[in-house]
C-alpha cells in the first residue's frame, strides 16, 4: 500500500517536459525541468516564475512550477499555479490531483467554489466562445441563404429555429460566465501566517489568521493592503505582500 502511494506521488508530482502541448520549448524551461529532477526545488521554482513573468504561459509550465512550489513547502504559491493551470486546462486529471492534494495539506484551510470553475470542466471559457461564434454564423448563414433561395424558406426553417436556439443557449451561457468571472477575484495565502485586521492599518485588531494556502476573495485593495472575505465569509485587511492574486478565466492566455 505504501509501495502503491509513493508511486502515486511520484507520477502526481513529476515534471512535464516541453513536448506537453503548448509547453514552451525554451532552454530556460529545460534548465528548469533539470533543476528539479535534480531536487533543487527553489531555484526551478525561480526559473519558472520567470518564464511566466515573460508572458510564455501554458499548462505543462504553471503545472511544474506547481509541484516545484509545492516541493518548496510554498503550499499557497502552489495552490495558485495550479488554479491558474486548471484555467488553461480545466479538465486535466493530473492538475485536478496536484490541487486536491495541495488543499488538503493546508492546515485549518478552506476553498472557495467558484461557479466557474464548475463549469469550466465541461467547456474552457474560449471553447465556449468559439462554440457560440459557430452558432452565430451558422444562423446568420441560414438567414442569408433565405433570403437569397427564397424556395429554400420551408426545407431550412427547422435548422434556422434550432440554430437560433442553440445560439440563445450557449450565449447565455457565455454571458453568465463571463459576468460572474467579472466579479471573481481570487487570491491565495502565501505567508506563513497572516494576521486579517479589521481596518488597513498595522495598528488595527486582529480578526482572525490564515495559514500559507487558505483561499480568498479580495473587496477591495489600499496602499499597502487588501480587504479579503474567506471560505467562512469572514472579512478583514491583510497585508498586500502576504497574497497572490488569481487571474481571472477571461484574462489568462496560453503562451
Amino acid at each position: 500500500m505504501k509501495l502503491a502511494f509513493f508511486l502515486l506521488c511520484l507520477v502526481a508530482f513529476s515534471s512535464r517536459s516541453a513536448s506537453c502541448a503548448g509547453a514552451p520549448a525554451t532552454n530556460s524551461f529545460e534548465q528548469a525541468n533539470k533543476l528539479y529532477e535534480q531536487k533543487q526545488y527553489s531555484k526551478a521554482l525561480s526559473v519558472y516564475d520567470g518564464l511566466i513573468q515573460q508572458g510564455g504561459i501554458s499548462s505543462a509550465l504553471l503545472f511544474n512550477a506547481g509541484n516545484a512550489a509545492f516541493k518548496s513547502k510554498q503550499i499557497g504559491r502552489a495552490i495558485a499555479h495550479y488554479r491558474a493551470a486548471l484555467q488553461l486546462a480545466p479538465r486535466d486529471p493530473d492538475i485536478q490531483a496536484n490541487l486536491r492534494f495541495a488543499r488538503n495539506t493546508v492546515e485549518n484551510g478552506s476553498q472557495i467554489t467558484r461557479f466557474t470553475d464548475r463549469f469550466s470542466r465541461i467547456l474552457t471559457f474560449n471553447e465556449l466562445t468559439v462554440v457560440t461564434a459557430v452558432f452565430l454564423w451558422l444562423w446568420f448563414g441560414l438567414l442569408a441563404i433565405r433570403e437569397l433561395r427564397p424556395a429554400l424558406r420551408p426545407a431550412l426553417r427547422g435548422y434556422t429555429l434550432l440554430s437560433g436556439i442553440m445560439l440563445g443557449a450557449f450565449g447565455l451561457w457565455l454571458g453568465a460566465i463571463a459576468i460572474v468571472a467579472a466579479k471573481d477575484h481570487p487570491g491565495v495565502i502565501v505567508a506563513n501566517e497572516a494576521a486579517a485586521r479589521f481596518g488597513p492599518l498595522e495598528e488595527s485588531q486582529v480578526a482572525f489568521t490564515l495559514r500559507d494556502g487558505s483561499e480568498v476573495q479580495i473587496l477591495a485593495a489600499r496602499p499597502g493592503w487588501v480587504e479579503i472575505r474567506d471560505a467562512r465569509g469572514r472579512r478583514g485587511w491583510v497585508a498586500q505582500g502576504s497574497l497572490k492574486p488569481l487571474s481571472s478565466i477571461t484574462n489568462i492566455k496560453a503562451g
